[in-house]
């Protein structure tokens, strides 16, 4: 649980620090103040609907886990749940994008996922709060077991070329590919 407080609690401070700057580029950043890298903490910081809409898969995930192993069905209808509240709350007031909003409206219909997502948006957001999905065991159990055989392998080898590490490097190519249909797959639900 320490991982998952930690990992949420750098992101949102993060978010916060970040809010004053977002959607300004390097140059706009340097007219607020030209050692953009000494900005000065905001005296009332605020997260943004990334940290809001973040934290609500993570409860998702919690509540899915604690049914069972993770399956796209268990995770399907807290999720739903989470994202339409998030809409609803008066604390939506974050400047959430207009994907977004319309998504989780269509959410709150029954729409199915994919018929509610805007498949052709320009936004980034669902790259911005996947970090929950990197905490889950279950989804980075298999990924870790073979970066760590790959690597303990080549350093017993010392001769990263081998026929042995090339089949290790096939093996994690092959993990990584697993990992990432499981990821569709659940996304897709």
């Amino acid at each position: 649980m320490r991982r998952a407080t930690g990992a949420m609690l750098g992101l949102a401070i993060g978010d916060a620090l970040g809010k004053r700057t977002e959607f300004l580029d390097l140059d706009e950043i340097r007219l607020l103040n030209p050692d953009w890298r000494r900005l000065p903490l905001p005296k009332k910081a605020q997260v943004t609907d990334d940290t809001q809409m973040t934290l609500a898969l993570a409860r998702a995930l919690r509540d899915a886990l604690a049914e069972g192993p993770l399956v796209p069905l268990r995770l399907e209808l807290p999720l739903r749940a989470e994202f339409v509240d998030w809409w609803r709350s008066p604390d939506n007031d974050r400047a959430p994008g207009m994907t977004c909003l319309r998504s989780c409206f269509r959410l709150s219909t029954g729409r199915p996922w994919q018929a509610a997502s805007d498949i052709g948006s320009k936004g980034c957001g669902a790259n911005m709060r996947v970090a929950p999905l990197g905490l889950v065991r279950e989804l980075t159990d298999r990924l870790h077991e073979r970066r760590t055989a790959l690597r303990d392998a080549w350093r017993a080898d010392g001769d990263r070329g081998s026929a042995d590490a090339a089949s290790r490097t096939e093996d994690l190519r092959l993990s990584l590919r697993a990992y990432r249909d499981l990821l569709q797959h659940l996304l897709a639900a």
